[in-house]
């Protein structure tokens, strides 16, 4: 199963998905979707949309989105205006239960339980290490802090890489 939390309460429970194939599964539903990145944005504009009848909760762990594309910015706020679904900003999830779910503030620690009948997860998408400190595997922050290119250069990149390598072995073995 996926995760929704690091070892809270329920967080094994068949609701708690990771991924969104298709929107039109979930209609009528009481949904909670996790995370800050791009894909967690696209899935509360989907589920959100008015004739898929949801009521979505957005859990965001900070105090406002960042990091996301313009479009989505846009798209979300307009969402959000429109009251299509509710933002819990700085809050992370304590527990799943079959029938709900609860938040915590990270602001004063109060408790909101929310009525629920799924649970999207979105997170680990941009940087999965807060996550995995979370889940006890120790992250060391370098100085000279290395940062990973946008996706879409990464792919033309890494072939870029495997090219020059192919050249540089051939080259050593004189194979040109």
């Amino acid at each position: 199963g996926s995760r929704a939390c690091a070892d809270c309460p329920g967080d094994d429970l068949e609701k708690v998905k990771n991924s969104l194939v298709d929107p039109d599964e979930w209609i009528g539903r009481n949904i909670l979707v996790v995370g800050g990145s791009d894909s967690a944005v696209e899935v509360v504009l989907a589920l959100s949309a008015p004739e898929r009848r949801n009521r979505v909760w957005f859990s965001t762990r900070g105090a406002k989105l960042e990091g996301i594309k313009p479009k989505n910015r846009k798209l979300i706020e307009d969402a959000l205006a429109a009251s299509r679904f509710q933002m819990r900003n700085a809050t992370q999830v304590a527990e799943v239960t079959p029938a709900g779910v609860a938040l915590t503030y990270k602001e004063d620690g109060r408790r909101e339980d929310l009525p629920n009948d799924i649970v999207f997860a979105m997170i680990g998408g941009n940087s999965p290490q807060k996550w995995l400190q979370q889940i006890g595997i120790p992250y060391v922050d370098k100085p000279h802090s290395w940062s990973p290119p946008r996706t879409d250069l990464l792919s033309q990149k890494t072939a870029e890489g495997l090219i020059s390598v192919q050249r540089l072995v051939r080259g050593r073995m004189g194979l040109h």
